[in-house]
């Protein structure tokens, strides 16, 4: 998986890739990374869980969740398929959800930078 997977930039405006939307870059508030385990739904999965989750490995979806100015929230799925926590996939899937929320960081910062300049006296 790559960030273009996930979002791209184009002129300071954020492309969403799963649905297509667009947000202004400089109107992210702030992102999150989301674990959210599975839900029940069937006798098996219950009686995985149980057992999972007592030992603190339980099957989840990691999501990283944007955050906007006015409010609306976007959940990028990282995993296609859901992972085991304390798994190595688990540990790869949060270093690269970390990882995006670098770039996006980084992204922020940019443009900051650059209406501060623009803003300053000649």
């Amino acid at each position: 998986m790559k960030r273009s997977d996930f979002f791209t930039k184009e002129h300071d405006i954020l492309h969403i890739t799963s649905n297509a939307h667009t947000y202004p870059l400089s109107a992210l508030n702030k992102t999150e990374l989301l674990l959210r385990p599975l839900s029940h739904n069937n006798l098996n999965t219950v009686i995985n869980g149980t057992l999972f989750s007592g030992n603190g490995y339980e099957p989840l979806n990691i999501y990283l969740r944007l955050q906007f100015q006015d409010g609306i929230n976007e959940d990028l799925l990282l995993t296609p398929q859901p992972v085991i926590r304390h798994n190595l996939d688990y540990y790869e899937m949060v270093r690269r959800g970390r990882r995006l929320q670098e770039i996006l960081n980084y992204w922020l910062k940019e443009i900051e930078a650059t209406a501060k300049t623009a803003a300053q006296p000649r």
